[in-house]
Parts: structure tokens; sequence; C-alpha cells
């Protein structure tokens, strides 16, 4: 019977050497800040990842920008979009505490097999009645309409915090930004 033999194992050395020449041509991405490849001038897509049955998520949009060693319009049009998302937030938030927009609840239903179809509530005072039993179904959570409002609106005041925190230490790094590099002739120069 025929064996096969283990392929040898590389020395680690010779493993942190490759890492440690990889990481000579990554330039940092200005929005999630990561080292990234960027030998042809301009960060290479990454950010995304294929989950388990194979779908392929959005790049981050970092990706084909400078990288923030000479660059900051990425990170500023980031800072641009975050900002928004947190006027609307709390717009949002306020209209729901103020019972003007109804609470959105999101779930999905089996329509056949492998087949799921999304599903939004939208949860009212005057309509809690009608479709509490689902909800608790599908969210496990109890309470009457103020309960589940509070809570909806406390997870809401949580997100906009985190958002802000974000965005202080995304316009810090804006702020402090100072080029280092400049890519000239096919290559990174440094300034």
């Amino acid at each position: 019977m025929f064996r096969r033999s283990k392929p040898k194992a590389r020395p680690a050395e010779v493993i942190a050497a490759e890492k440690a020449q990889k990481l000579a041509l990554a330039k940092t991405c200005q929005c999630c800040g990561r080292q990234i490849f960027a030998e042809t001038g301009v960060i290479a897509h990454h950010g995304y990842q294929r989950p388990g049955w194979g779908i392929q998520t959005a790049s981050c949009m970092g990706a084909k920008e400078l990288p923030y060693e000479a660059g900051r319009d990425a990170l500023g049009r980031m800072i641009g979009i975050m900002l928004r998302q947190r006027a609307n937030l709390i717009k949002h938030k306020l209209a729901v505490a103020g019972e003007r927009e109804p609470i959105p609840y999101g779930y999905s239903v089996r329509t056949g097999p492998g087949k799921r179809e999304k599903v939004t509530l939208q949860l009212t005072r005057e309509n809690f009645a009608e479709h509490q039993e689902t909800f608790r179904r599908q969210s496990y959570e109890y309470g009457d309409f103020d309960e589940i409002k509070g809570k909806y609106v406390f997870r809401r005041e949580r997100e906009i915090e985190a958002l802000g925190g974000d965005i202080r230490d995304q316009q810090l790094r804006y702020d402090g930004w100072n080029p280092t590099h400049k890519y000239q002739d096919g290559e990174w120069v440094a300034l």
C-alpha cells in the first residue's frame, strides 16, 4: 500500500519573512484603517466576505481609492455619510418616541423548501393588539406597546451613541491627516 508523506512544515522564520514582505507592500485604507495591498496606486478591493452559502458582501468604500498615506477624500465622504446616517437615526428615534412613525419590526417566514420571505410589521399603538402574538412569537419580546416602544427607542439611542463615537474617531483621523507617501513611476515613494 502506498503512503503519502506529509509535506514538510515551513519554518516559522520563512512564514514571518513572507508576511513582512507582503506587509511592506500594503498601505492603510482611508475608511477601515486596515493594511491592504496598494501596489497599483490605489487600495485593492477588501472588506468583503464569502459566508458559507456563497454570498459576497460589498467591498469597503475605501477600495479603489488612494491609501490614507496619500489621501483622505474617501474618509471625508465616509464621515459625511455617517453624519447623515446619525441625523436620520435621531429623527427616526424621535418620531417613533412621539408615535409619529410606527415601530418597524422585520422577520422572515418560510415560503417553501429553502425559501424565505422578509416581512416587516409596522407596529403602532392602534394595531399592536392585532400583531402582538406574531411579534412575540418572532421576537420573544413581551410587554405592552409602551414597553416595546421603550426598548426600541433605547436600542436606537445606543446605536446613535455608538455611531457618534465612530464619527469622532474618524474625524480625528481626518483632522490629523498628514501625507507621507506618493505614487510615482509605479511605486510608492516616501515624502
